[in-house]
Formats: structure tokens, C-alpha cells, sequence
């Protein structure tokens, strides 16, 4: 901390330096996995963002199965801007990413949701390109995305955890 509220920053390294995060199919199931359940041991609800890609949406489609009694709802993330998928012919670019919503009360209702039947479940707005911390991380937040998702289903007081400790959030 500088003084005041000021917060002094760092600049992240480039996106992925020295780390390879390459997971097979089954060490990445078993990761996200590890993650919702250890969410559930202290948070009444996680919300799961995820972009599915050719690469993941096996686990994707494992997980949803085996936590179908977890499983309350999807947020739909509606990118107005969006990176094409490799530039390859035939690939389409990814302009929705689901956000998976899963509790341990087996409803669909949200325990500690600011709204009554007033809340879509699309949430529309660029990417991270505005974001201050985009020329480091591509897959950073922008601010309006979890901000969105905090006021909408958290109490005021309510411990928020990004246990990503995500680039912009």
C-alpha cells in the first residue's frame, strides 16, 4: 500500500512464461473437480467460468454429469469483442463463455440472491481488452463480470474468493 487507498501495482509477467500448463483430459477433470469441491466445503454457491474448447469439453461434459445434483444453473458471458479461435478455417469464434453455477441445496435457487425473478442469466459486455492488465493476460476479467455476478448473488459482507487470484479481478 502507497498511502491513502492507492494501491501500488506490478506489472504481470507475460501471460504463461516458464509455465506449462498442459493437463491430460482425466488430470484436468480430476482438477476442476478438486476445485468445486473444496469451493463447496466453505462457499454456499461457485460460479465456474469456463470457455469450452476442443481440448476441455470432454471434462466439461464429465463434470456436468457427475455434479448434476450440484448443478443449479448456467450464466451465459456474451462477448461483444472476442479473439478468432486460432484463425483457422472452419473454427468458429467463441463470442459465449458459460459461467456454471453449483450449490449444495439441490435448487436452483440461489441462497443469497439480491433479486426476485428480475435477473437473466446473460451477462453481455467486451472482453478484458479494456482491462489494465490485458497486454499480460488475455483470459484476464473485465471488471463488469464478477462485479456483476458479486452484487447480484452475495450478501453485503459476504467473503468472495477468485481462488485463481485471477489477473484483473
Amino acid at each position: 500500500q502507497t498511502g491513502g487507498n492507492k494501491v501500488a501495482r506490478v506489472k504481470a509477467p507475460k501471460k504463461y512464461q516458464d509455465n506449462d500448463d498442459s493437463m491430460s483430459i482425466e488430470d484436468y477433470t480430476i482438477f476442476i473437480k478438486s476445485i468445486i469441491d473444496n469451493w463447496l466445503l466453505f462457499c454456499d454457491e461457485v460460479f465456474l467460468n469456463i470457455g469450452i474448447l476442443a481440448t476441455n469439453k470432454k471434462s466439461i461434459s464429465q463434470i456436468l454429469f457427475d455434479y448434476s445434483d450440484l448443478h443449479k444453473d448456467n450464466i451465459y458471458w456474451v462477448k461483444t469483442t472476442s479473439t478468432p479461435q486460432g484463425l483457422h478455417s472452419g473454427i468458429m469464434t467463441l463470442l459465449v463463455e458459460p459461467i456454471f453455477c453449483f450449490g449444495l441445496n439441490g435448487s436452483r435457487k440461489f441462497k443469497n440472491a439480491q433479486f426476485k425473478g428480475t435477473v437473466g442469466n446473460v451477462i453481455q459486455g467486451s472482453n478484458n481488452t479494456s482491462n489494465e492488465f490485458s497486454d499480460s493476460h488475455n483470459a484476464g476479467f473485465p471488471v463488469y463480470l464478477p462485479s456483476d455476478i458479486i452484487t447480484k448473488f452475495t450478501k453485503t459482507g459476504s467473503i468472495v474468493t477468485d481462488c485463481f487470484m485471477g489477473t484483473g479481478t
